[in-house]
């Protein structure tokens, strides 16, 4: 197995390597989304994936860039909000997305602080609870953010 390289655009993880084909077969578009060709013929797949790299060369995944924020002129990515908040006492689900124009924390759970969730970040505007947070059917672990908007709509 060859090396693979990791380098980030924009705060998007591309990867290369002798794992990443430069095409997709029957798509032009996606290869036209998700591949990066260099002048010297070095192929990159768009992971889609935002992440920094701190000083050590340690890459620290930040969540999906589709779902990154900017407030105040700051890129905010929602897993580091949702990791603080499902640390919080009660929250077993959390989510958060820009609702109504306004940053809005989703959790689920029972007996939750919703003031103190608030107080997580200062680019929060609104909390609200739901009973169960969608998640992807694949791997019921990840949110399902456009049936998150459909519930919250109702």
């Amino acid at each position: 197995m060859g090396s693979v390289r990791v380098r980030l655009h924009d705060d998007e993880v591309l990867v290369s390597g002798a794992h990443v084909n430069e095409t997709y077969e029957n798509d032009p578009d996606a290869g036209a989304r998700f591949k990066v060709r260099d002048p010297d013929g070095t192929v990159w797949h768009r992971t889609g994936d935002a992440a920094r790299l701190d000083d050590d060369g340690r890459l620290w995944i930040l969540g999906r860039v589709e779902h990154r924020f900017e407030r105040s002129g700051v890129r905010l990515y929602p897993t580091a909000l949702e990791v603080a908040a499902r640390s919080q006492a009660g929250v077993s689900q959390a989510a958060v997305l820009e609702h109504q124009g306004r940053l809005t924390l989703v959790v689920g759970g029972d007996s939750v602080d919703e003031a103190a969730l608030g107080r997580l970040h200062p680019a929060i505007d609104t909390v609200r609870r739901l009973r169960k947070i969608p998640t992807d059917r694949r791997h019921n672990a990840k949110i399902d953010y456009a049936a998150l908007r459909q519930s919250l709509a109702h």
